[in-house]
């Protein structure tokens, strides 16, 4: 393992509440192993091998928390992944399932880029709690030139304007799907306010096209 691996690893483990693979062995190690034994492929690919995990987010250990964060590494890349927990019910229990996000901690992928998938990803399947925000933080601002350990943002733990500014809550805010059919038609100006803020998300890369269309749609047609 070269030295700028070994320091990669070395800053993963700096971020607040996030933990070795060899600290969560239990009860990590079981999901891995369950999913060996039933699953019929998928078996020898990297994601789906513990040893290659450096670290996980703490949600891994709540129940509340369906999916927790993870990277792995494999050929000297680092990738951010998504873990659905395994449920136990009525004596069966579910194959976990792991959502490859994007690359990671590496000068050929650009910082806007990942920071849309992170976004996709939370829109898609969660809502990032205030750890999981700094945790997506410290992975958006390494830089292998200066970055050793990762410093807290104190304006993610106050919520004021954090780099990731929780896009998920805002796009859900947006959602025709999230009003009653009883509320009243918003106003034409509001309309306009919600439509130039899809707007700019799109042309600031965090939203696709066909995602702006359809949200457009949402809102202009609903029921």
């Amino acid at each position: 393992m070269n030295n700028l691996i070994e320091k990669k690893i070395e800053y993963l483990l700096s971020i607040p509440e996030n933990f070795s693979k060899d600290d969560v062995v239990d009860p990590v190690d079981g999901w891995f192993k369950h999913f060996h034994k039933e699953a019929l492929w998928g078996k020898s690919k990297p994601k789906f091998q513990f040893e290659n995990y450096v670290c996980f987010h703490k949600n891994y250990q709540f129940k509340s928390f369906g999916e927790s964060y993870a990277v792995y590494l494999d050929d000297g890349k680092f990738y951010l992944v998504g873990i659905q927990k395994p449920v136990t019910m009525l004596m069966q229990t579910d194959k976990m399932e792991i959502k490859v996000i994007t690359q990671i901690l590496s000068n050929d992928v650009e910082i806007k880029d990942m920071k849309e998938k992170m976004n996709q990803f939370a829109f898609l399947t969660k809502s990032n709690s205030d750890s999981e925000r700094i945790f997506l933080d410290a992975i958006l601002n390494y830089d292998q030139d200066k970055s050793e350990t990762y410093e807290v943002n104190e304006k993610l733990v106050k919520k004021e304007g954090n780099l990731l500014d929780d896009v998920a809550s805002s796009l859900k805010k947006l959602s025709p799907f999230d009003k009653s059919k009883e509320e009243e038609q918003e106003s034409t100006a509001d309309m306009a306010v919600k439509l130039r803020e899809l707007a700019s998300l799109r042309d600031d890369g965090i939203i696709t096209d066909e995602e702006f269309q359809k949200m457009k749609e949402g809102l202009l047609f609903k029921k």
